[in-house]
């Protein structure tokens, strides 16, 4: 399906449903959101069917920035040697470089990244 679609829906239901919140509505779907970016990111993410291949490991993503945030994860570190991985009890993901190991540990952690 391509971006164009997600305004040219002849569905009234989800028109309607999109009018009663403020904000950025996807005619596809129907979903609010908050932004233009946001809803851009949806739409890739959701309804395209254009994919976009890391140049290091040609993992494909739907969004091209999940697949810019990836390739410069693969490029920190190209043979995946020395990861990182999460502290926490339980979790067991691990990460490339210590920025993305940050960046996991304050959104699903809480860690303030004072002791």
């Amino acid at each position: 399906m391509h971006r164009r679609q997600c305004f040219e829906t002849d569905d009234e239901d989800s028109k309607a449903f999109a009018a009663k919140k403020p904000g950025f509505a996807c005619f596809e779907c129907g979903k609010v959101l908050g932004d233009k970016q946001s809803l851009k990111r949806h739409m890739e993410r959701k309804h395209s069917e254009q994919r976009y291949k890391c140049s290091f490991c040609e993992k494909e993503f739907k969004a091209k920035t999940d697949a810019h945030e990836h390739q410069q994860i693969c490029q920190s570190n190209p043979d995946k040697s020395d990861p990182l991985p999460c502290q926490y009890k339980g979790c067991q993901k691990v990460f490339p470089a210590r920025k993305y190991l940050n960046k996991h540990m304050k959104a699903e952690h809480g860690w303030t990244g004072k002791k």
